[in-house]
């Protein structure tokens, strides 16, 4: 997953957004989507929420909180703003999620720790490993890198930052909280985890493991079925009193969903 630099346009995007849909409720089902353009933002979104905000507030409020950013990357709070959100529950009849993710036996598993331990500075956007370091740097950057990709002109927030917990987010999550949990009694340092919110016809929930564990597969996956029950529910509750917009700013920061409950001594494969 790409670790955003917490002073960067990137950044900009996706606070902004998450910061709505904390305005709109964290549970709610949300997508708020934000479009960072030289003179103005775009918003757009569905939502069920029945909160009415008064967006030219939640902007002010917002540039206010994050007044060292905002100047850091030139962003003006005289900026013209369109709100496109729509309340619209019907867009969220479809509640499958599914993941295929690179996790890590590092402080946050969503994250390689050379991307953690990566030092920003105003020419990166983003990092990401991809059996390297592969930077995300703006257009006018003169950085000498090898691996790297230009950011777009126009800066558009991306999931999970905007996504309500209940749009796939705290699934994300779980699985980072699996991955906690079981790295040390597998053995590994990575692992790849399929995972979703779906159940097979036996009742069980649908994940896939691959890792250079010299446990069996199949015993993995036994051991997440045996030890964790998917209630995605009671899981977001951990989160109501957490400041999203900390996923950016504080990223190694404590996080109420990484706490050990599987202990390696009482843990068993067989």
């Amino acid at each position: 997953m790409k670790l955003i630099n917490p002073k960067s346009r990137r950044a900009f995007v996706n606070l902004f957004a998450d910061f709505i849909l904390q305005k709109l409720g964290k549970t709610s089902k949300t997508i708020i989507q934000i479009t960072l353009y030289d003179n103005f933002i775009v918003i757009y979104g569905k939502t069920d929420s029945e909160e009415v905000l008064d967006i030219d507030s939640v902007k002010k409020e917002f540039f206010e909180i994050n007044k060292e950013l905002c100047e850091k990357i030139s962003v003006s709070e005289n900026l013209g703003i369109l709100n496109l959100v729509q309340k619209n529950s019907d867009y969220f009849k479809n509640n499958c999620y599914v993941y295929y993710l690179n996790l890590y036996n590092t402080e946050r598993p969503l994250y390689h720790k050379k991307a953690l331990n990566f030092h920003f500075n105003e020419f990166h956007d983003t990092v990401e490993w991809k059996n390297e370091l592969f930077l995300e740097v703006p257009h006018n950057s003169l950085l000498p890198v090898d691996k790297f990709k230009f950011s777009p002109l126009q800066i558009t927030s991306e999931f999970p930052y905007g996504y309500g917990l209940n749009i796939g987010r705290s699934l994300l999550y779980y699985a980072e909280y699996i991955s906690h949990n079981i790295f040390s009694t597998i053995s590994v340092e990575n692992m790849k985890l399929l995972i979703t919110n779906q159940k097979d016809l036996n009742g069980d929930q649908i994940i896939k493991v691959d890792s250079k564990s010299p446990f069996p597969v199949e015993k993995i996956q036994s051991l997440i079925l045996d030890n964790f029950d998917f209630d995605l529910d009671k899981f977001s509750e951990r989160f109501y009193d957490y400041d999203l917009c900390d996923e950016i700013k504080n990223v190694t920061s404590s996080k109420p969903w990484l706490i050990k409950n599987l202990e390696t001594q009482d843990t068993f494969i067989f």
